[in-house]
């Protein structure tokens, strides 16, 4: 039901308070970051585990899965990449010769 996530989100608001202070706690009292910097260190760590598995995900994913596309022009044969784009050059090629 859409209410029932409207009526979430603020509890996962407060999940997200709670995990933010107790990241800072953890900045403050284990690694000692003082005041100005925890902030910026809370935001760059969560920035570095926002970004870094859709990185990895995505060079995985290139390597191993996706097909390579065609460029959409073809400067070989002055044409664009379509599936009769092979025989179209060919034609060309024969008018040109006449």
């Amino acid at each position: 039901m859409p209410l029932s996530e409207y009526f979430n989100m603020p509890i996962r608001i407060l999940k997200l308070g709670s995990f933010c202070g107790h990241m800072l706690e953890w900045l403050r009292n284990d690694l000692g970051v003082k005041p100005p910097m925890d902030q910026a260190a809370l935001t760059l760590l969560f920035v570095i585990s926002s970004y870094i598995p859709a990185l990895l995900v995505t060079i995985v994913y290139s390597l191993t899965c996706k097909k390579e596309v065609r460029p959409r022009f073809d400067p070989a044969t002055h044409t664009f990449n379509k599936p009769d784009a092979a025989e179209m050059a060919k034609v060309l090629a024969t008018v040109n010769k006449v």
